[in-house]
């Protein structure tokens, strides 16, 4: 996780969840941008995934839709400062 510049997820996966997985994730980095691309879920809506500072894309997205969330999230990240 400390390579990645960010985390594209669906939410529905084996296992766990796109959401619990950025809470896994973000345990380690917290300022790692995470996009979660759902079509249809009872654990997610762009509120809920807003709520823990998780981006939202819902199905189906066109690709450029994709490239501007992802820019978007990284954009929004915070930058660093040594």
């Amino acid at each position: 996780p400390e390579s990645f510049d960010v985390v594209f997820s669906d939410q529905t996966m084996p296992g766990l969840t796109g959401l619990e997985l950025a809470a896994t994730l973000r345990a380690t980095r917290p300022a790692l941008p995470v996009i979660v691309y759902s079509g249809y879920s009872d654990g997610a809506s762009r509120e809920i995934a807003q709520a823990g500072g998780v981006h939202f894309l819902a199905k189906p997205a066109e690709p450029q839709a994709i490239v501007q969330a992802l820019r978007e999230a990284v954009a929004a990240r915070p930058t660093l400062t040594a």
